[in-house]
């Protein structure tokens, strides 16, 4: 039938979701029939759950919370107490509904585990794993199981890349803890694209793909198809876009053949991003103190609007202060080929631009190094 796998025949012959389809495969596996390599019949990895499922006796949602149990067992225990284990509760959902089956079975569960077996290295390598659940916007909920070496990893990024950023003025990070740990893992992942590390896709370099049309995007209107098939407002896909994503704009007529494409001259290339790292140092925004490689490069004047990718149109930012400043009202301006930043009104009402001195120390307070004017 062509199907890349089981999931995707069921999905496509039963016309079902790829949830259902799934649960469906893992069911089977577990309390379905089974022929051995040289075709002799096997019982079911789990017989009393398929016998109580073929008698009628049990739904599909006890059968997943049985397995799901028995699955989360060590093998330890399960070699010990597997069938044990499986009996009682094939007993239990016989005559219970399965919320309150789901709790008998993680009392049984905690009960097997007065000597920390479940929490054993080879316990936690098993259960390792993590899915992204999609909603409609192209936003997910993600949840993990991860292992002890996974989460120190985690963790040592967290320590570095979550840490409220330095005051501005007085104003502080307004990021919550948790909304700092989002955003430290989303810089995490465009460091690792811009590192050219990552496996090539379909013989590209690993990119996040933007499709619009030329004059929707020129003029931030219309919406935008992700290379997952997510729609979203241009004007909000504009601020994925920083100065070291690789970007090829297509324009399409209305039969979708191309008309007309872009290069990604956008993009700094290494020998720009150097000398921008051996001049800024660090994030250019007034007070921040992130290092080089915790930085995107930013066109001062957009590239949309016709700004060039060259040094004097460019600076490093951190990616806080890349997502933000302009929310806060800041600006920023070149002068005398420095990068400087422009607050808004309530900070200083004369507007005068500032430079961040967090990585030129032995220059600062130097008043040649400020500007009379913009």
């Amino acid at each position: 039938h062509g199907a890349t796998s089981l999931v995707a025949f069921a999905r496509q012959a039963l016309r079902i979701s790829a949830r259902e389809a799934k649960a469906r495969v893992c069911a089977a596996q577990a309390a379905g029939p089974r022929v051995g390599l040289t075709g002799q019949p096997l019982p079911p990895v789990y017989e009393r759950v398929a016998a109580a499922q073929a008698a009628g006796d049990i739904s599909p949602a006890h059968a997943r919370i049985v397995v799901q149990t028995l699955d989360a067992l060590p093998d330890p225990v399960a070699a010990e107490l597997g069938h044990t284990v499986e009996a009682l509760l094939v007993t239990q959902a016989r005559r219970l509904d399965p919320d309150i089956l789901a709790h008998h079975a993680h009392d049984l569960a905690h009960a097997l585990d007065q000597d920390g077996m479940l929490h054993d290295a080879a316990a936690r390598d098993r259960r390792r794993h993590l899915s992204l659940s999609l909603r409609t916007d192209g936003s997910a909920h993600l949840d993990a199981e991860l292992t002890a070496e996974a989460a120190e990893h985690l963790r040592t990024l967290l320590d570095t890349l979550a840490r409220p950023k330095p005051a501005v003025e007085g104003s502080q990070d307004p990021r919550s803890a948790g909304q700092r740990r989002h955003d430290a893992l989303l810089d995490a992942l465009k460091m690792l694209e811009r590192s050219a590390q990552l496996p090539d896709a379909g013989g590209l370099t690993t990119t996040v793909i933007l499709t619009a049309d030329a004059t929707d995007w020129a003029k931030s209107t219309g919406t935008v198809t992700t290379g997952h098939g997510v729609t979203l407002a241009t004007e909000t896909a504009k601020t994925w876009v920083d100065g070291e994503t690789r970007v090829l704009g297509l324009a399409l007529d209305r039969f979708k053949a191309v008309q007309a494409y872009t290069n990604c001259s956008r993009v700094f290339t290494e020998h720009q991003r150097l000398q921008l790292i051996a001049r800024d140092k660090g994030c250019s925004f007034p007070g921040c103190d992130a290092p080089p490689l915790q930085t995107q490069s930013h066109h001062l004047t957009e590239h949309g609007a016709g700004g060039p990718t060259s040094i004097n149109n460019g600076c490093l930012l951190c990616a806080y202060h890349h997502r933000h400043f302009q929310r806060m009202g800041w600006q920023g301006v070149m002068i005398n080929n420095i990068p400087h930043w422009i607050p808004p009104h309530w900070i200083d009402p004369q507007r005068r631009p500032q430079r961040n001195w967090m990585h030129d120390r032995a220059t600062s307070g130097n008043p040649r190094s400020e500007p009379s004017r913009v």
